[in-house]
């Protein structure tokens, strides 16, 4: 080939390189924003998640220790229903 059909080629090919890279470039930052955007909605869920487990662990303990007062009662009732 002579250097009239392969020096428009070239340029072509190195602009079109040029575009290449600027789209990759484009894409990773996107990427990036995004990957950061996950990371912060997943520490919310996070922080989220433990306040709902604390919740849950205060309930299950207040529900532990109504369950022993109600025993006691129930105990105590039983016991003054054998006195009376």
């Amino acid at each position: 080939m002579e250097w009239a059909v392969i020096a428009p080629l070239l340029v072509n090919l190195g602009a079109l390189g040029t575009v290449w890279w600027q789209l990759d470039a484009k894409m990773e930052k996107r990427l990036g924003h995004m990957d950061d955007r996950l990371n912060a909605m997943d520490a919310k869920f996070d922080a989220k998640f433990e306040t709902v487990n604390q919740t849950l662990m205060t309930l299950t303990h207040d529900v532990g220790e109504l369950k022993g007062q109600v025993g006691a009662f129930a105990s105590l009732k039983d016991q003054a229903a054998g006195a009376g």
